[in-house]
C-alpha cells in the first residue's frame, strides 16, 4: 500500500479530478458488491451446515465462504478509509498507515486463504475426474478439515514480517501542534521486505494461480472426454450408480467455474502489485501514480466480485444447493 495521498498528486496522464470521480464510483460499486457478497456467503455457510459436513467438499466450501466474508469485510473498511471525503475530514490519523495496518494486511491474509482453499478444492475435484472411485478414500472429511485449518494457520505466518516491522502509535507533530496516529517502523523495512516480498507477493500468488490453472485444465480435458462417454452410457444405463456419477460431474463443473472466476478476477491485481514491486517508480512518480492507483482500484473491484459471486455459481449449477437454500428460507421466513 502506497503511503502517498492521491489527492495531492497532479498527473498530466490522468487528472486528479477524473481519478477522484472514478474512485468514488469504484468505491460505491465495491461497497454494494461487498454487502451482497457478505450476505450471499453467509447464506452459503448456513446451506453447507444444513447439508452437513460428511462430504469433504462442504467443509472446503464453507471455509472458502468464511474467508470470502473476511476479504469482503476488510474491503468495506478499505473503501471507507480511502473515500476522498473521509480523507478530507482532517481526522488526526495517517489514513494510508491505518488502512495498511487495520485493513490491507488482514485483507491480504483472507485473500491468500481464499486462493489456497480454492486450489485445494480444485485439486479435490481434479481427483474426482482422475480417480472417481478412490477419491472418497483419499480426501475424507477429516483430511479436508486438517488441510483447511493448516492453510489458515500457515497463511498467518505470511504476515508476521509486516506486523513485526510496523505498528501504530500516537505521535506529536510540533509543526502542526497536533497529535496524530501514525504508522511507525521498528526496523528498516527494506532489509526485511527485500526478502519476504519474493515469497508474499511473487511465489505464493503465482504458485496458487499455476496450480489452479493446471488442475482446471486437467478437469476441462477430462470433462470433454467424459461428455461423449456420458451421452453413450445414458442411452443404455440409467441406474443409481450412473446418476451418482452424473451428480459428481456437476460438482466438478461447478468447482471448475469457481476456479476460473478466481484466476480471472485476481490476476489483474497480482500483475499490478508485481509491476509496482519490479518498477517502484510506477507507484511513486507523479507521472504514473494516478494511473497506477486507477489500475489498482479497478483490480480491487474485480477481487470483490470474485469473493461475492460464488454463491450465485453454487445456486445456478448445483440442484442440491438450490434445494437446501429453499429449505433454509422456509426455516427462517416460514415461506408458504
Amino acid at each position: 500500500m502506497n503511503d502517498t495521498n492521491y489527492v495531492k498528486i497532479v498527473s498530466p496522464l490522468f487528472p486528479t479530478k477524473a481519478l477522484e470521480a472514478f474512485m468514488l464510483f469504484n468505491l460505491f460499486c465495491i461497497e454494494i458488491t461487498a454487502i451482497l457478497g457478505i450476505i450471499g456467503n453467509g447464506v452459503s455457510i448456513v446451506v453447507f451446515a444444513r447439508q452437513g459436513f460428511k462430504d469433504s467438499i462442504n467443509v472446503t466450501l464453507a471455509v472458502l465462504a468464511a474467508s470470502d466474508i473476511g476479504a469482503l469485510v476488510t474491503n468495506q473498511m478499505f473503501g471507507l478509509l480511502n473515500n476522498p471525503w473521509f480523507q478530507k475530514s482532517n481526522l488526526p490519523i495517517d489514513y494510508s498507515g491505518v488502512a495498511t495496518m487495520l485493513v490491507y494486511i488482514p485483507h491480504n491474509y483472507f485473500s491468500r486463504v481464499c486462493g489456497f482453499v480454492t486450489a485445494f478444492a480444485s485439486f479435490e475435484r481434479c481427483l474426482c475426474v482422475l480417480a472417481p472411485l478412490q477419491v472418497k478414500q483419499i480426501i475424507t472429511r477429516n483430511v479436508a478439515i486438517v488441510v483447511n485449518v493448516t492453510i489458515c494457520v500457515l497463511m498467518l505466518l505470511d504476515f508476521v514480517p509486516s506486523y513485526y516491522i510496523y505498528y501504530l502509535d500516537w505521535v506529536f507533530i510540533p509543526a502542526t501542534n497536533q497529535t496524530k496516529l501514525l504508522k511507525l517502523s521498528r526496523v528498516d523495512p527494506i532489509n526485511v521486505f527485500s526478502k519476504s516480498l519474493y515469497v508474499t507477493e511473487f511465489t505464493l500468488p503465482y504458485l496458487t494461480f499455476f496450480f489452479i490453472i493446471i488442475t482446471t485444465v486437467v478437469i476441462g480435458i477430462q470433462l470433454k472426454g467424459r461428455l461423449l462417454w456420458r451421452k453413450t452410457v445414458t442411452l443404455i444405463n440409467k441406474d443409481a450408480g450412473f446418476k451418482s456419477l452424473n451428480k459428481e460431474m456437476h460438482a466438478v463443473q461447478m468447482l471448475a467455474v469457481v476456479s476460473v472466476v478466481f484466476v480471472v478476477c485476481l490476476t489483474p491485481q497480482t500483475l499490478v502489485i508485481t509491476i509496482a514491486a519490479l518498477f517502484p517508480e510506477v507507484s511513486h512518480s507523479e507521472i504514473y501514480y494516478n494511473i497506477f492507483l486507477f489500475c489498482y482500484s479497478l483490480s480491487y473491484l474485480l477481487e470483490t466480485v470474485s469473493s461475492s459471486v460464488n454463491p450465485l455459481v453454487y445456486y445456478n449449477m448445483s440442484g442440491r444447493y438450490r434445494k437446501t437454500f429453499f429449505v433454509v428460507l422456509d426455516v427462517f421466513f416460514h415461506l408458504p
